[in-house]
């Protein structure tokens, strides 16, 4: 929080008896995140798809072949 990080803190490990602990509780922060930028990235595409498709009810043929080729690369 001091850093402006708006995110939960993983935990160091160490090598104590409670490290077993706080490494499947640092797993579950890696997984939290890894699905959170999943839900991000989903979101972008969506809002881009809608965009285009709002954009393509404008374009002529020619201009909607060149997107689906561009769209392929």
């Amino acid at each position: 929080m001091e850093q402006g990080i708006a995110d939960t803190p993983m935990q160091h490990e160490g090598i104590n008896s409670k490290r077993h602990e706080r490494k499947a509780f640092n797993q579950q922060v890696k997984n939290y995140r890894k699905s959170k930028a999943g839900y991000k990235n989903m979101q972008e595409k969506v809002v881009n798809r809608g965009h285009l498709d709002s954009l393509s009810k404008h374009f002529s043929f020619n201009e909607k072949k060149v997107v689906k080729e561009l769209s392929h690369d």
